[in-house]
């Protein structure tokens, strides 16, 4: 990793910041100087989801249960010799790969394992197009459903999570998918996001993490 600030970012080429972002940042970064990373706010994902998130620091306990929110990456700001200790995202995971998602997750729940303060700062405002989940959108390809899928069961794996944790997660897609009925092909992305993060668990768990 080259950059040589202090603190580090990964917006998209398809995202932008409103001005003050940076400001507001560093700000929260000057308030609370024993934080480690925020998490800015993402404002069409906060609209879908009914509310903007509050300031408050990440619960490592409430992560593991997949039940702290998101943190993508466009809304990261870390401090980067934390981020340079821990290794930056695991390439193994991500759009490309056979794991081909969860990286931010996994990052997050890295960075928290440490015991690094991170926290939410709403004050910081990005922008980016917001897709819902795979098994509520019936046009999406079941194979990139699956794909994706795999990171998710990668996770419950690789951070030892829950067994409630993981069943919530196998069984929540096509439960959510038949209430209300989704229709065929959205069952068929709800089954294909059930076994892609079963094959992503138990590949992990057999050592195969191409």
């Amino acid at each position: 990793m080259h950059a040589q600030g202090d603190v580090i970012a990964f917006p998209d080429d398809d995202c932008w910041y409103e001005p003050g972002v940076v400001a507001a940042v560093l700000a929260a970064f000057n308030d609370k100087p024993e934080w480690r990373g925020v998490v800015a706010d993402w404002v069409e994902q906060s609209q879908a989801h009914g509310g903007q998130p509050s300031d408050t620091l990440l619960s490592q306990a409430s992560w593991r249960r997949f039940r702290d929110g998101d943190a993508s990456s466009i809304s990261l700001f870390l401090n980067t010799e934390l981020l340079r200790q821990v290794g930056g995202f695991d390439a193994r995971l991500g759009v490309g790969q056979w794991f081909g998602a969860g990286e931010e997750t996994d990052l997050i729940l890295t960075l928290l394992s440490t015991g690094a303060p991170l926290a939410r700062c709403p004050a910081a405002r990005v922008h980016h197009r917001y897709a819902t989940a795979g098994h509520l959108r019936p046009d999406v390809n079941w194979r990139a459903v699956l794909q994706r899928a795999r990171g998710t069961g990668a996770l419950y794996a690789k951070h030892r999570l829950g067994w409630v944790v993981f069943m919530r997660g196998l069984l929540a897609p096509p439960v959510k998918a038949l209430r209300p009925w989704q229709g065929l092909p959205g069952l068929r992305s709800a089954l294909a996001t059930s076994v892609g993060r079963l094959q992503g668990a138990a590949a992990w768990m057999l050592g195969w993490r191409k």
